[in-house]
């Protein structure tokens, strides 16, 4: 029979893990910011914008790209708590209807608990 279960410490684990990483991309986001607003009069000597238009169409499509990634990184990570939330809210429910279940079971009927028994060293 295999179990599985959540560990909330590693999952905040992972999350600490996202948000160094995380400033990775922050920074990368930061800088195409910056690259963005700084003045590009210097590539249009003679009024040709050609190169000018060419290094905003670039830095457009870049600035896309890490705020792509940090959008659907910060989604992830939501789903990943709220999924964890859901589990561990899941598996105490479990743990004490299973508790109510044994004293009631005990108190009605005189159903002792699986534990009761087994044999002395196999608990």
């Amino acid at each position: 029979m295999s179990t599985w279960g959540v560990d909330p410490d590693r999952v905040v684990g992972i999350l600490a893990g996202v948000d160094v990483e995380g400033e990775t991309l922050c920074r990368a986001f930061r800088d195409m910011d910056t690259l963005s607003s700084e003045s590009t009069s210097g590539l249009a000597p003679d009024g040709r914008t050609s190169v000018e238009s060419a290094w905003k169409d670039f830095l457009s499509e870049r600035h896309r790209v890490p705020g792509i990634l940090l959008r659907a990184l910060s989604r992830a990570a939501g789903s990943l708590t709220k999924a964890t939330d859901a589990v561990v809210t899941g598996d105490e429910q479990m743990a004490t209807t299973m508790r109510s279940t044994e004293v009631n079971a005990f108190e009605r009927w005189g159903i002792d608990s699986a534990d009761a028994y087994q044999a002395p060293g196999q608990r």
